[in-house]
């Protein structure tokens, strides 16, 4: 009687060992599930630094053996299942003998993630129908579609490289994750639970679309699901728990825009859009979606037919300046909104809805006029950094930014510099002096160094004064008052002043500024 099994498994061991750097050795085969490990030598050409840790490549391949010529042979599911989970690149390789000694053609079948996932659903689906299941009375088809050609070492070693790929450790590391993945494609678990009351219904319809919370739920049973197979799990059920949702993401992103029609005035916003699962199940009055503008949210609730706007003024210290005064002004626009037409653009949702009356936010003029002169302020002293403010830090700063801009936007005969009696400057001549003007806004500290031009003149005290009548600015810059190096800025002040050469007087009022500076 013919013992293929063992001429095939001789032939491809003295396949390998034809082929340079190929070794197979023998395993226990109804033990381990395949034939041969299988080492192959994966030696570059050239020495390569970046490769040079990669090594032997180690494979496990089971060698089967017939007479005939299908393409097919029914394996143990067993001995699959130890290939499937294997972390090595494993591989089955078909002999045809066709009666002779020696066989005539042979055949490459790669375990690759189809095979993985065929065999480990096929596990699954067995364990369903009986768990007490023997799987070594179980079998697979496997068929092959990879001919050997010629039926020569160095053939099969390429096929089994290309299949490996340039990194046996990338191969490794994906084989590894798709066996940690396979089976969890709708998703890999599965939570029930109770709870009771409007509001909870409310909080857990909030989370679902992304906002921060949590909610009491009871009588809560967890499971796993894999290969569409639920199995309990005690570690997810209990009486009580708190359910989150911290990783909601969104179901689109799109724009917004409000443009109310009485004024013209058009503000467009980025927004995230939110819709929540359980839209499917719950009550109609209580479906919603949400648009998240980080800014503020906008809420689409009774079908369509009613709209909610909250702002997060609350956050308003995460904004930088231009954005805060972009809330206030969407603020202000519905603070008597009648007229407001509102823009959805979306990739699969683009509407017009129009607001006609409803209640509406506090008169923002006020904070306006308070953020606009905070921008001209930042743009003048040409900051690139962004700067924040709190609702509180906005209230205590209020008209003062319109105050500064006429400052340094003003003409220079605003200012007046008054000055000890000094003996020699005649009055009537012309000098130039040197002027630090410093301000704060909330926790950042202003500072510009500007040279005036102007004539002495003498005042009904006894004291100098020159009134300028032009003005240039020298050096302007912005810090935190925690961050702030008194020393650091003098020196750079001074250096300046210092390295300015001028036909006519200067007088350098700077030593006062740093006198009195308290920061």
């Amino acid at each position: 009687m013919r013992d293929l099994g063992t001429a095939g498994e001789k032939f491809f061991g003295t396949l390998c060992a034809t082929a340079a750097g190929m070794a197979a050795n023998k395993s226990e085969t109804d033990i381990n599930g395949w034939d041969l490990f299988v080492e192959i030598d994966n030696v570059p050409s050239k020495f390569d630094r970046m490769s040079m840790h990669e090594g032997l490549i180690e494979t496990k391949i089971q060698v089967k053996s017939t007479d005939g010529n299908k393409k097919f042979v029914d394996v143990e599911l067993s001995n699959l299942k130890k290939m499937a989970t294997s972390s090595l690149p494993c591989f089955y390789v078909l002999l045809e003998f066709d009666s002779g000694d020696i066989p005539v053609r042979g055949y490459l079948r790669h375990f690759d993630n189809d095979l993985i996932e065929k065999t480990l659903r096929r596990v699954s689906d067995e364990y369903v129908k009986d768990p007490n299941v023997k799987l070594n009375k179980k079998k697979m088809r496997l068929s092959f579609h990879e001919p050997i050609v010629p039926l020569a070492a160095l053939v099969l070693k390429q096929l089994i490289m290309n299949h490996i790929g340039a990194s046996h450790f990338d191969y490794l590391d994906r084989k590894r994750e798709h066996l940690k993945l396979v089976g969890f494609e709708e998703g890999a678990h599965r939570i029930q639970f109770s709870f009771t009351g409007d509001d909870k219904l409310h909080k857990l319809i909030d989370i679902s679309l992304g906002k921060r919370g949590a909610v009491q739920v009871v009588n809560v049973h967890g499971a796993s699901l894999r290969f569409g197979v639920l199995s309990d799990r005690h570690k997810l059920t209990d009486d009580t728990a708190l359910l989150t949702m911290p990783d909601v993401i969104p179901s689109d992103h799109g724009f917004l825009t409000f443009r109310d029609k009485s004024t013209g005035r058009t503000l467009k916003f980025p927004v995230d859009l939110y819709t929540s699962p359980f839209n499917a199940w719950i009550p109609k009055p209580y479906q919603k979606i949400r648009m998240d503008a980080k800014l503020f949210e906008f809420n689409i609730l009774n079908q369509g037919k009613t709209f909610n706007l909250s702002m997060n003024v609350d956050l308003l210290e995460r904004f930088e300046v231009e954005e805060a005064l972009r809330m206030f002004k969407l603020m202000h626009m519905f603070s008597n909104p009648k007229n407001v037409e509102i823009v959805f653009d979306f990739q699969d949702l683009s509407s017009t809805a129009y607001l006609k009356s409803g209640d509406g936010f506090p008169d923002q003029s006020k904070k306006i006029g308070t953020l606009e002169g905070i921008v001209k302020i930042k743009r003048y002293f040409e900051v690139d950094t962004p700067l924040n403010f709190s609702d509180h830090e906005l209230e205590r700063i209020n008209t003062k930014p319109n105050f500064i801009i006429k400052l340094i936007e003003g003409d220079p005969e605003i200012f007046t510099l008054k000055f000890p009696t000094i003996d020699d400057i005649a009055l009537g001549t012309e000098i130039e002096s040197f002027y630090i003007f410093s301000f704060q806004l909330g926790k950042y500290v202003f500072i510009e160094l500007i040279l005036f031009l102007g004539n002495v003149e003498l005042e009904d005290d006894g004291q100098y004064s020159i009134t300028p009548r032009v003005r240039r600015s020298f050096y302007k810059t912005m810090f935190l008052i925690d961050s702030f190096n008194k020393e650091s800025l003098k020196g750079e002040i001074t250096s300046l002043i210092e390295g300015y050469e001028s036909e006519l007087p200067v007088i350098n009022f700077s030593p006062v500024f740093f006198e009195s500076l308290k920061i």
